[in-house]
């Protein structure tokens, strides 16, 4: 099956392509039949030979999608452009892309929530004004969570305590350490003594 393909042709980060009437199974830069035009992707340039691409595609050669493109931008087919780069959306884009969905959906559940979260302050509000019962129950509950709390500030209190005693027994240990070490520089002394004796 023959296809109407682009060709690159440019130097180093300068692309430029032939467009080229080859078989689908050639390599990139293999053998074509025939050369039928020129495009040039940074300065936007075509140079196309219409009426040998016409009669290639009256023949049944299939333009590859970039050249799809083309060729509907120049005038020569008419139809829509295919989209080219979307073909395999990247992870990130998909993560992103379900993220925008999943946050459209909960936008449109957020007015009926917002609703109801009104309506139910609207209640509350209603029921605090007929009758100052609730406000003695928050008292209430108030007062209970603060003596729950001061139990938890004593054990705290307990632990720091300890804590604290338990260091000062780690610092006796570090203390005693030097005096046991002491002995030791006197006999070095003593020894260092006797040998100055008996060189004498």
């Amino acid at each position: 099956m023959l296809k109407l393909r682009l060709r690159r042709v440019g130097r180093r980060h300068d692309p430029s392509f032939r467009l080229v009437v080859t078989e689908n199974t050639a390599p990139p830069k293999g053998k074509y039949l025939e050369a039928v035009g020129f495009y040039n992707p940074r300065l936007k340039q075509a140079q196309l030979k219409k009426d040998r691409i016409e009669h290639w595609l009256s023949v049944g050669v299939q333009p590859t999608d970039s050249v799809h493109n083309l060729l509907i931008r120049e005038g020569l087919m008419e139809g829509e452009k295919i989209a080219v780069h979307s073909r395999k959306p990247g992870k990130k884009k998909a993560a992103a892309a379900e993220e925008e969905e999943k946050s459209s959906e909960g936008k449109e559940e957020a007015p009926d929530e917002s609703k109801a979260e009104d309506a139910k302050d609207n209640e509350k509000n209603e029921q605090a004004e007929e009758g100052g019962e609730k406000e003695a129950q928050a008292e209430e509950k108030a007062e209970e969570s603060k003596q729950e709390d001061a139990p938890k500030s004593e054990d705290k209190e307990k632990k720091e305590s300890e804590d604290k005693e338990g260091t000062s027994e780690s610092e006796d240990k570090e203390e005693k350490k030097p005096e046991e070490e002491k002995p030791t520089e006197d006999k070095e002394d003593e020894k260092e003594e006797k040998e100055v004796d008996k060189k004498e």
